[in-house]
């Protein structure tokens, strides 16, 4: 039996106890066990201290943001292997969680650690030189070397994050982008290239008589292929808009009146074409267009006036 590495593995043990279950009371009778020059790494991307003054500091930080937080050891093992006569290795683990009164756990921490045993040749006590602390990953899998798994669980939270983005910034009923989204990506597409646009307004005609005549769903399908129509026709940098009810806007790039003459002729054709086939009241839309030559609100409103221009030139 190595009564020395069972000796260093009690100040093991008692080092983790009094950093857990005692906090800062623990710091005089604790601190003669470690080396001036120790070096500790911890778990945190910060904790990293070259020499026992900054670990001290760090640890009267540590005990300040604890101390309301009251700790129970689940589960503890030690270890110990000589490396000479003058050098010993202690490692184990430590799992500590919080206690609740709800038996729930905030804190639920499986620590791993490792501490370097040092005699002092000047008075022979043994004093820590090294502190190494680690924890698991936890969706890393048993038998994964690489935690592969925590990796894929990154990825997926950064793709929903990106999914989640996406879902906040379209109407979820159309696929086209919400109020606030288009006229913010409006005002800075502009910014950035002043020259070039042009605004778009479009509705369904008489959408609240379809809504009353053939339901709430009939109107629905109508919107849809009012969006489908102009997301069709829109080019992959032009923005397309729900902006109110059943009014759509677009901001596209085009050279010419002619241009957007043409566009809205192509948008009507394709809405007609996702409509074909309609029994009773056939939808149809109005479009209605300016040149952005100001500031996007009052091309928007032209186009807007163009649009009931339109539709009072069906009557």
């Amino acid at each position: 039996m190595d009564a020395t590495g069972t000796y260093l593995c009690s100040l093991a043990r008692r080092i983790w106890h009094g950093y857990l279950l005692e906090g800062a009371s623990c710091t005089e009778a604790l601190l003669p066990l470690f080396d001036s020059s120790c070096v500790v790494i911890g778990t945190g991307r910060h904790e990293f201290y070259e020499n026992l003054a900054d670990f001290m500091h760090a640890l009267e930080l540590d005990f300040s943001e604890s101390a309301s937080i009251d700790f129970e050891i689940v589960d503890e093992w030690y270890e110990h292997r000589c490396i000479n006569k003058a050098s010993y290795l202690v490692y184990g683990g430590v799992h500590v969680r919080e206690k609740s009164d709800d038996n729930g756990a905030l804190v639920d921490m499986d620590t791993r650690f490792s501490l370097v045993f040092r005699r002092d040749a000047a008075d022979g006590e043994w004093r820590i030189i090294h502190v190494h602390q680690s924890l698991p990953y936890f969706e890393q899998k048993a038998g994964e070397y690489y935690p592969r798994t925590l990796s894929e669980k990154a990825c997926e939270a950064m793709e929903m994050a990106r999914r989640m983005r996406e879902l906040a910034r379209h109407d979820q009923m159309t696929g086209a982008l919400n109020h606030a989204a288009f006229f913010d990506g409006a005002e800075e597409a502009i910014a950035a290239q002043p020259e070039g646009w042009w605004c778009f307004v479009s509705d369904v005609d008489d959408f609240k008589r379809i809504n009353d005549e053939r339901g709430h769903l009939e109107g629905d399908k109508a919107l849809k292929a009012l969006a489908a129509a102009l997301l069709g026709q829109a080019a992959p940098d032009d923005l397309v808009g729900r902006i109110g009810g059943d009014e759509f806007a677009v901001l596209a790039r085009l050279e010419s009146a002619p241009d957007a003459e043409r566009f809205a002729c192509a948008v009507r054709e394709r809405f007609a074409a996702c409509v074909a086939g309609s029994v009773g009241l056939v939808p149809d839309i109005s479009v209605g267009f300016a040149r952005v030559e100001g500031s996007f609100c009052d091309a928007l409103a032209k186009a807007d006036a163009a649009m009931y221009e339109a539709k009072r030139s069906k009557s």
